[in-house]
This record gives C-alpha cells, structure tokens and sequence, in this order.
C-alpha cells in the first residue's frame, strides 16, 4: 500500500482552500441576492402600501355582487314560476277579479317587454357614429407575430359599456332562455340593468297577482297549499332583489364586477403571454438549428415587457417625486426578476379597476 506522500497532504490542504473560498463566495452572493430579494420585495411592499391606503386593490364586494347577479335570475324564475303553478288555485276560487287581474297583469308584463324589444332592435339597425365603427379601431399588420396577435385581441375585448342600459332583448325576459346569461362569456351593465328592470317589472305585476292571491286564500278561509307557500317564499326574494335594485347601489356594484372581471381577464391574458414567452424560451434553448436565435428574440421581448413595466410604474408612482428617490426607484426596477413582473401587473390591475366605481351618486 502505498503511504501518502507530503505532496498528496499539500494537494489536500489546497483543495480545503478552494474548497473554502469558493464557499465563501457562494455565501456571499447568495447573500447578495437574498439583499437583492429584499429590496424587490418592499419596493413593492411599499407601492401595494399606498394603494391600500387609497382604498385600491379590496375588491370583496364584487364577488358579492357577481353572486347576486345569479340570485336576481334565479327570483325572477320563481317569480314566474309561482304564477304558473299557483294560477289554477287561485282560478279555482271562481272570483271574477282574480281571473280579471290574471289576464291583466300577464299582459301588463309582456306587452312592455315587447314593446322594449323591439325599440331595442330598431336601434341597433341604426348606423352607428364614425368613433363606434370598426374600421376606426387600429388595424393590426398582417405580417405581425402571434404574440402580437394575440395582445390585439385582448384589446379588442376590452372595451367601455354603456352605463346608461336601456337595450333589452328576448334573453333578459324569456323564462328559461334567461339563463344563457351564465354561460354568456361576459356579462355587462346592459344586462345587469335590463335584468333587474325585468325583476321590478315582475314585482309589479306577476308579483302583484300573487300576493292578491296569497290575501284572497287567508281572507276566504282557503287551506295554503304547497304553490301558494311558493308564492309566499317567491314574493319575499323578489320584493327583497326589487327594494335592494331601488334604495341600495347593489345594481351599480354588480355592473362594476362586470367590467372588474373583464379588466382581471385582460391582466390575466397579458401574464399567460408572458408565461408562454419564458416556457417558448426555455424550450427554444434547447433547439437545434435557429434555436438560439429565437431565444434572444424571445429574452428580448421579455426585456422589453420589464422595460414596458419600469416605466409605467415610474410615470404613475414617481413622476413628480424627488430626482434621488426617482432614480433609486429606476435602479430598483431595473433589478426586476421573472417572478417579479406578476406583482407589478397585479399593481397595474388593480390600478385600472379602481376607476371603476365611483363614490356616490345615483
């Protein structure tokens, strides 16, 4: 066996050396980048601060309202529903004015309804004006890559709504085809409006004859069976959906949580794009041929993404601040990492939907 020489034990101690230094500068540019992390982090900690403290980014009640919405839909159904089931009870009484106001109120329902529909269809055979036209919005290259493309689109779905209503059509009032409002894509202000005017309009006459017949069963002495229960039950939802469209801002909440969850959308289309982006390049890293070409191609549109974001943020939070503050802002955002980029999109988000509802007002 052969005995380790003085040179072997050198050799050793040296690679000990290295061994240590390297740590050491492993240690130390770990530490940099945990310094690096923490910057980042209340950098944005201290933007999310002031949103906050400017009411910006709590958005609770727009989960609220979207869950209303559907409670409107499913009043409007029983609504209708309890007259249909209970209307032979009450006919069965052989009271001339309840079977006067069953005809009555069914027509006071449906005529307007019509009459509305129809207004509404007139109105859009209209030629629109010059700034609503297609052929105003920006035309997008042929030659332009998919990822263009696809941020056109997103452009295009995100639009302003008219918050003065007013349209109206079959899917607002027909009963069972209503509910293609849940698979619609989006729901907006139109329909928020034009449901909840359906619902008072029940209230006022559906919901009129039932409650007539639920006071002509008491007063003649009639036993309460299971449809004039409904009716009991159908009134109370409905009443509460037609009070809360009247004396509460309930309606104008759930048409902000339309728009709110098209803007969320949008940020979210933009973040999926990005993703794509850096899956694309990891990939293309591994291509043969023109891989590498495309990789800096795609590294270069992610630059110019972060670069995009630096000065958003710069123009909506520094703007007028201190010069020195300005530019340990920049040097801060320059640092800005992959993981970093959805934070400051969520920034962004939360700024474009705190335009949304505006305080007070009718």
């Amino acid at each position: 066996v052969k005995r380790p020489s003085i040179q072997d034990a050198v050799d050793v101690g040296v690679d000990v050396v290295r061994a240590d230094a390297v740590g050491t500068k492993l240690d130390a540019l770990l530490e940099g980048m945990t310094l690096k992390d923490a910057n980042m982090k209340r950098f944005i900690g201290k933007i999310v601060k002031m949103q906050r403290s400017a009411g910006i980014g709590n958005y609770n009640k727009y989960l609220a309202a979207n869950f209303m919405f559907m409670i409107v839909l499913l009043g409007i159904e029983a609504d209708m529903a309890g007259l249909f089931l209970s209307a032979s009870t009450y006919w069965a009484y052989d009271n001339e004015i309840l079977r006067f106001f069953l005809f009555f109120f069914i027509a006071s329902f449906i005529l307007p309804l019509i009459f509305r529909t129809y207004m509404t269809m007139e109105d859009s055979n209209a030629t629109p004006p010059p700034n609503d036209r297609n052929d105003a919005r920006p035309q997008l290259n042929r030659n332009a890559s998919a990822h263009d493309k696809f941020m056109h689109k997103l452009n295009t779905e995100v639009r302003p709504t008219n918050p003065h209503g007013g349209e109206m059509s079959i899917v607002h009032w027909c009963p069972g085809v209503r509910f293609y409002l849940i698979t619609k894509p989006s729901y907006d202000m139109t329909d928020v409006d034009a449901i909840f005017k359906v619902n008072s309009l029940s209230s006022f006459t559906l919901g009129i004859y039932q409650i007539m017949g639920i006071c002509f069963t008491y007063a003649m002495g009639y036993p309460f069976n299971i449809y004039v229960y409904f009716n009991i039950i159908s009134q109370i939802l409905n009443w509460s959906i037609t009070i809360c469209y009247y004396a509460t801002p309930i309606s104008k909440w759930m048409g902000a949580a339309a728009n709110a969850r098209t803007i969320c959308r949008h940020y979210q289309g933009i973040m999926n794009a990005y993703a794509v982006d850096l899956s694309r390049s990891t990939t293309t890293a591994f291509a043969t041929g023109h891989g590498q070409e495309r990789q800096a191609s795609m590294d270069i549109r992610c630059a110019g993404i972060k670069g995009a974001i630096t000065q958003i943020i710069m123009d909506k939070f520094f703007a007028d601040c201190d010069p020195a503050l300005s530019d340990e802002a920049t040097s801060i955002l320059s640092k800005m990492r992959d993981q970093d980029v959805k934070e400051f999109v969520t920034i962004l988000r939360n700024e474009a939907m705190s335009s949304l509802d505006m305080k007070g007002g009718l």
